[in-house]
């Protein structure tokens, strides 16, 4: 095609230099008819080939399409396979999850009940050595004070025999005292007696 239309360019060439005559001139006009045929036959092959590769990629568009349509049906049913096991484990845990918060619920509790009995025990203990402490602070206090009381009874009492005898022995002295006041004023009554009956003789002498 290319080669026709270069002779038809140096044909007309030749013709516009040197005036063809008819023959040439339908000569070239046979040839403007036979290239202006191929290039309609080239243009027409050109399309039938496009309509062809059209319908080929059409075609291998539909099977493109229906292969990808078929695998992500495949990819859904995988997908939503992996979703419902996934549920499933994600339900298995959360009832594993709720069945051990209730195990730790009940531990709690458990040992809540057990820590409020032991707490009730200490705290009876606690009040139970409370009372007894009480119990025996007043025992001991009232020992003490029948301690303090007896010894404050003893002390009045050795108080009143030291008094009794310092009276007793007051009285003794006072008596003693008194034997000797009368004994020695006897003595002073006989020694007066005597003075007076000496000078009873002596004068009684002297007159005579």
């Amino acid at each position: 095609m290319a080669e026709l239309k270069r002779q038809e360019k140096e044909h007309q060439s030749q013709e516009d230099r040197r005036g063809l005559n008819k023959a040439e001139k339908r000569r070239h006009a046979a040839l403007i008819q036979e290239i202006a045929r191929r290039e309609q036959e080239e243009r027409e092959e050109a399309r039938r080939a496009a309509e062809g590769k059209l319908s080929r990629s059409l075609e291998n568009y539909e099977h493109i399409v229906e292969r990808r349509g078929q695998e992500l049906k495949e990819k859904a049913k995988r997908e939503e396979k992996q979703i419902l096991k996934a549920r499933k484990a994600a339900e298995k845990r959360e009832k594993q999850q709720q069945q051990l918060l209730e195990a730790r619920v009940k531990e709690a509790e458990k040992r809540a009940q057990q820590a409020a009995l032991v707490a009730e025990v200490r705290s009876k203990e606690k009040a139970q050595r409370a009372v007894q402490s009480r119990q025996e602070k007043e025992k001991l206090q009232k020992l003490n004070r029948q301690r303090v009381e007896g010894e404050e009874k003893q002390k009045r009492t050795e108080l009143l025999q030291s008094i009794e005898r310092k009276l007793e022995k007051s009285e003794q002295i006072f008596k003693e005292k008194r034997a000797v006041l009368e004994s020695a004023r006897s003595v002073a009554q006989a020694s007066f007696h005597v003075r007076d009956k000496v000078r009873e003789e002596t004068n009684m002498r002297t007159f005579r």
